[in-house]
Formats: C-alpha cells, structure tokens, sequence
C-alpha cells in the first residue's frame, strides 16, 4: 500500500478505515516534500487501486448510503477567531449541520462517527487548552442536537447498534464508561474493569451488538480479540494474530463497524445454557 516508487517514506500517519472496511485513507510523507505536502492516499481494498487526494486539515467521516461529513476550520476577525463547520454530502444534497463547537479527539478512533443506519451523529469536542470538552450528537432525521459534557468517544465503534448509547471516557485516556443518549446518563463498566495491575490491559474496541463489545489484548508478539458481554463482563476469545509492527508503532485497532454490526452472530458470546 505504501509503494511510491523510488522515493523514500518517511513517516506514515492519520490513517483511517471506512466503517465499511472498503477503503484506508492515510497520510504519509515523502522525502524530499515539505511537511506542508504531505500526501494524503485513499486505498481501495478491494481493487488496490491507490488515489492521492486533496490534503485537508481534518480527515472525512463517511456514514452508510454513501453520506460524507466534511470539517473545515477558518479564522476571522481581529482577533483570528475560529469557527467550525460541519458539512454533509450525500448525492447532490448538501447539507450544514447547527454544530460550530471545536473538533475534537478520540485518542482510539475517529472523533466523528455515524450510527449503522446513518441517522445519528456523533461528535468529540476539546477546548483549545485540548481538556475534554463534550460530545454532541446529531439526529440528522429532525436536526435534533443534544451535547453531553465532560466525556469524549472512544474506539471506533462508539455506537451501540441501535443507536440508544455511546462508548465514551471521562478524562483523557481513561477507561470506558457507557453514555445513554437518551436518558444522558453515564454507566460505569464495573464488570469489564479490570485490576489496573493486571497486564496487559484489556483495550475495548467497540460495539459488536446491543449486547457485547469488542477487545483485545496485545500479548508478547501476538494480539488476542475477545467479545465481552457488557452487563456481566463474560469473555469469549475470538481470534489472534501476530502483531504487525513493534508494540511503540500501532496506535490502535480500527473496527470495521458496518461489517462487524451486520453479522453481530460472528463474533457474539454463545447464550447460557442454564
């Protein structure tokens, strides 16, 4: 994916996997080219076939049925003031949605995420100071815009299948707790916790279905996924794989979340038998 020729990478960075696990889209920078021009790539994985796309200064998120959210940042006044603008494209609809908050950070996944059946929107908000802000989540049905503060998302399957709750953190980096959206309350995962001196750590991923997240754990030179069922925090282990750079190199596991969500079965835990 990385091959350009002759020409020597130096770093490769920002990648990001659409939600149907269709196409990465990544930065990298050449040798030889300014930092100013680093080029942005679209893999499609299907065909192989590379483009080189327009750098932008914030990254797409790309919902189901082909809906796209362009952020864009630009400063006016005396006093270089910003304002975001959050765009949807779908066909030949454009739409600019009532949010101008500051685009945030989700240290494991995209700040920008849309529910499988693409009628909700969630987005990870910072202050400039770069402390937690706030999430907002858009119903793009009725432009219904709710803000929940002092959290930010986590992974890359935040949303739960039926669009009902949100895997969020309230501090930077801290563990996962669970957001109802609608009812705005916050749920500890007390069963999925774990001793913070047990190692190595147990890492969530995302929503597999209403019921059960995926995790994993990064072991010696192999990483181990495993569902958890979120009321009663049981474990199923799924799969391994050898790791495919030194430890210090990823910076996550991306989940295909259209795919994961729409065979939920494949990866679920067995019912009790009891």
């Amino acid at each position: 994916m990385t091959d350009i020729g002759d020409r020597t990478i130096v770093r490769l960075s920002s990648s990001s996997l659409d939600p149907s696990g269709t196409r990465l889209r990544f930065e990298r920078r050449v040798r030889g080219l300014a930092p100013q021009a680093d080029e942005h790539v679209e893999q499609d994985l299907l065909t192989g076939r590379q483009t080189i796309e327009a750098p932008r200064s914030r990254p797409r998120a790309y919902g189901p049925n082909g809906v796209v959210l362009d952020v864009t940042m630009t400063a006016s006044g005396p006093d270089h003031s910003t304002h975001w603008k959050y765009v949807l494209t779908q066909e030949c609809s454009v739409i600019e949605l009532p949010v101008d908050d500051r685009f945030g950070h989700n240290q494991t996944g995209p700040a920008a995420q849309f529910t499988s059946d693409g009628r909700h929107l969630a987005l990870s908000h910072q202050t400039p100071d770069r402390q937690i802000s706030g999430v907002t989540t858009v119903d793009l049905l009725d432009d219904q815009v709710e803000r929940f503060d002092g959290v930010e998302l986590v992974g890359s399957g935040c949303w739960s299948p039926d669009g009902s709750r949100l895997l969020v953190a309230s501090s930077p980096g801290g563990y996962p707790e669970v957001l109802d959206t609608r009812l705005g309350s916050l749920t500890r995962l007390d069963t999925v916790i774990e001793n913070p001196r047990d190692t190595p750590w147990l890492t969530l991923v995302g929503w597999i279905d209403d019921a059960s997240l995926l995790a994993y754990r990064d072991v010696g030179a192999r990483m181990h996924f495993i569902a958890v069922d979120v009321a009663s925090g049981r474990r199923r282990d799924l799969f391994s794989v050898a790791r495919p750079a030194p430890k210090s190199e990823i910076s996550g596991v991306i989940m295909a979340q259209y795919v994961a969500q729409s065979s939920p079965a494949s990866c679920a835990l067995p019912p009790d038998r009891n």
